[in-house]
């Protein structure tokens, strides 16, 4: 009865005890959760595209003679900046004297042959007026010799013999006349060659035809210079062009585009370029080109650097977006907790496209809500938070 009385007794405290920490636990106040939160916003999700590409010469120009020769001067050297017009070499022009030379002999020679078809055209044109004469002087005798038998048969063979001579009168002067034409067609042909020929004398002196640095010399002095072949290269390197391949799936990041984003990479720069050239047919490599030309004052950026288009294209248009870091997923739902005085509410949500910053959400959610970036992890719906910092956006 004792040991009853004991067992009791111990019951009674424990559960005495119980009741006292469970009465002292209702009256401590909810745990406040310490957490960072950003605004919900509306806008756009954007993908980032990058091409790689090299810069290139924004012009050039291959420096041809305009005549052939020895090379008497020349002015420039590799890396030299030359500007428009400049002298760059001259080239021997007693060739091209000599070339007018036989060019006078030509045009004398074409003259006189012309002086002589006129002479050949004038003792035609008499020849036919006598011809003419001694025609009718036999239609006279024909007339005359009527009475006569052998009289007018005599008469009308002088006038057969009369007549062909005035046929033939008038073909050697038609052929005078042709001949007249065509040496004056060769004088004139003659005097053009002439005039050509002394004119390329002011062409002796090879100049720039733009202004830039020199890359290339061909040739030396005493050397020979073709005019069919470039005496010297000019390149321009302000403005610069960047130049990169693209396949045809890669064309509509670039339609609609008027410039576009260059990263120069040796450089660690950025620059703004306008888009000046689109193939619209693939080059030998089966891929389209694409030209983008910038500033280059300073001329920096040299031919052959890497570069980098950077081309956003748009994915996601005007919908909900949070920071991605307040997405939370379990197996298969996602939800964020929103801010709603002082407490963390659970908000399903339902993610269209996620990015490392931003994901695009739907849910019961509107612009300028507190959703928790930071200490979401050991939320529960309805615990109490302190927002400690609020991200800027």
């Amino acid at each position: 009865m004792k040991r009853f009385s004991i067992i009791t007794g111990m019951i009674f405290l424990i559960l005495t005890g119980c009741a006292q920490n469970t009465e002292n636990q209702s009256d401590q106040p909810d745990p406040i959760t310490p957490v960072e939160v950003a605004r919900v916003i509306k806008g756009d999700l954007q993908k980032e595209h990058e091409i790689f590409g090299r810069a290139i010469p924004g012009d050039s120009e291959a420096v041809i003679p305009k005549v052939s020769g020895e090379l008497t001067e020349i002015h420039i050297q590799k890396g030299d900046v030359v500007e428009k017009g400049q002298l760059l070499a001259r080239v021997d022009p007693e060739s091209i004297q000599n070339q007018i030379e036989l060019q006078q002999i030509a045009v004398t020679q074409a003259q006189t042959q012309l002086d002589q078809a006129i002479s050949s055209k004038e003792a035609a044109e008499t020849a036919l007026d006598n011809a003419r004469d001694q025609r009718a002087d036999a239609e006279e005798n024909v007339e005359q010799a009527s009475d006569d038998p052998a009289a007018a048969e005599a008469a009308r063979q002088q006038l057969k013999q009369a007549e062909n001579a005035v046929s033939q009168a008038e073909q050697n002067l038609e052929q005078a006349e042709f001949g007249v034409e065509q040496a004056r067609i060769q004088l004139q042909q003659a005097q053009t060659q002439l005039q050509q020929t002394k004119s390329q004398m002011e062409t002796a002196s090879i100049t720039a035809g733009m202004s830039g640095i020199v890359t290339e010399v061909n040739g030396k002095e005493g050397g020979f210079a073709s005019n069919t072949q470039p005496f010297a290269t000019i390149i321009s390197l302000n403005p610069i062009k960047i130049q990169a391949n693209i396949g045809a799936d890669e064309l509509p990041l670039f339609q609609d585009r008027e410039n576009v984003a260059v990263y120069i990479y040796p450089l660690q720069q950025s620059h703004d370029a306008a888009i000046t050239y689109i193939s619209p047919v693939v080059n030998d490599s089966g891929m389209y080109t694409v030209e983008a030309e910038l500033e280059n004052k300073n001329q920096e950026i040299k031919p052959g650097m890497m570069a980098g288009f950077q081309l956003p294209q748009t994915t996601v248009k005007d919908q909900l977006l949070v920071p991605t870091s307040a997405v939370v997923e379990q197996g298969e739902s996602s939800y964020v907790f929103m801010v709603e005085n002082d407490r963390a509410v659970q908000k399903q949500v339902k993610m269209i496209e996620t990015q490392t910053e931003f994901t695009a959400i739907e849910g019961d959610l509107k612009p300028g809500d507190q959703v928790v970036t930071k200490g979401q992890l050991t939320l529960s719906d309805g615990n109490k938070v302190q927002v400690m910092k609020e991200a800027q956006q």
